[in-house]
């Protein structure tokens, strides 16, 4: 009679520990004060987003409003790209304007001698340069800046999204992932730092000697920087992003196989309401699931706000410098077509990075978000 007795007491303490955990997997959906624990828990209301605040203020987004994420459209989205571009479009647009302008007054010159109007046509390529080149210097002086801003954003953001990853059972892709974003966010900077900056800026001189001095042929050696950059921005990206899945892929059919046995484990060894006591953790675990989807959307939103005003910035500024560099040719102004032909070619390797940058936190965050289950 007394084995009987504890073998109730011990099954009603056991159902009641159950039926807790249950009430608690439905506060994921209900009140929310569970995510609200596990937000706070793993800092996230600490991650600095005074890069994009004003964005997010205006979007009415939050990381601990799952409902604000899910219910951006795709109307919310064309139309925070197209008020992004009506704002940055304004300064391309005066540099076209300027550019077509010395374009036509440099054209005129057709009708001088032939040394006079070399002579002019290389004083016209120094005017423009002397006159446009300090806004060329500053959009790539912008783009390195927005790939310090998002690493710097990363930096702060990735710690928390593998916590929670960690939370939902995963801790082989926290892991994987928290090592290998940490290091991009360095190997980012230093690159944006020490390398794209001086490049980029030397190319931009060299532009300029190559149009006002015909001869010297430089456009070999520019087109040659430009290859040799994009194609090692391409095989970084092949070569991180191949890696990091293929961890991943592992890390996650390993914790996976974990989280199944600690489930088989709880269930057959408790007595009675084993079952209930696995149902319900597997309702936890998908509940921090819910929260490791909404805060990862929230960094890639976070990542897209840093880049996309710089990337749609330096566009236009590309889109504005090919415009002139076409209107150069049929005027049959050589020197200023190629010297906006170089600048362009300038402008699309800044163009390259931002969206390299922005690929690679975007793919590798929805990497974890899809692999891992729960």
């Amino acid at each position: 009679m007394k084995r009987v007795s504890r073998m109730m007491l011990f099954g009603v303490v056991f159902l009641i520990f159950s039926l807790f955990l249950c009430v608690n997997a439905y506060a994921f959906t209900d009140d929310g004060s569970i995510e609200n624990d596990i937000l706070e828990i793993s800092g996230a209301d600490k991650i600095d987003t005074s890069y994009v605040q004003e964005y997010l203020d205006e979007y009415s987004i939050a990381i601990d409003d799952a409902d604000s994420i899910r219910n951006i459209s795709i109307k919310t989205v064309l139309s925070a790209v197209i008020n992004i571009f009506i704002e940055k479009v304004q300064m391309p647009l005066r540099l076209l304007a300027i550019s077509v302008g010395v374009i036509f007054i440099t054209a005129a010159l057709k009708e001088c001698e032939a040394d006079s109007s070399l002579n002019c046509r290389s004083i016209a390529v120094l005017v423009c340069a002397a006159g446009l080149c300090p806004y060329f210097a500053e959009c790539i002086e912008t783009t390195c800046t927005a790939v310090c801003e998002g690493a710097d954003f990363l930096s702060g953001f990735v710690p928390v999204f593998s916590a929670i990853t960690l939370f939902s059972g995963s801790p082989g892709v926290s892991g994987v992932y928290s090592s290998a974003m940490l290091s991009f966010c360095a190997v980012a900077t230093s690159i944006a730092t020490h390398i794209l900056m001086p490049v980029l800026s030397c190319i931009l001189a060299l532009s300029i000697v190559n149009a006002a001095t015909p001869v010297l042929r430089l456009a070999a050696l520019i087109g040659a920087v430009k290859k040799l950059m994009t194609g090692a921005l391409l095989l970084i990206m092949v070569i991180f992003v191949g890696l990091l899945s293929l961890q991943t892929l592992v890390a996650s059919s390993t914790d996976s196989l974990s989280m199944r046995t600690s489930k088989y484990i709880v269930s057959s060894s408790i007595p009675i309401v084993g079952s209930a006591v696995g149902e319900a953790y597997s309702s936890v675990v998908a509940g921090i699931g819910v929260i490791r989807s909404s805060t990862g959307a929230f960094g890639v939103i976070c990542v897209a706000f840093i880049s996309l005003p710089v990337l749609i910035s330096a566009f236009a500024m590309y889109t504005a410098v090919k415009s002139a560099g076409f209107v150069a040719e049929i005027f049959g102004v050589d020197e200023l077509k190629s010297l906006f032909n170089d600048i362009s070619s300038v402008l699309s390797i800044a163009l390259a990075v931002l969206v390299c940058f922005f690929l690679m936190a975007l793919i590798c965050t929805a990497m974890v978000m899809t692999m891992v289950k729960g």
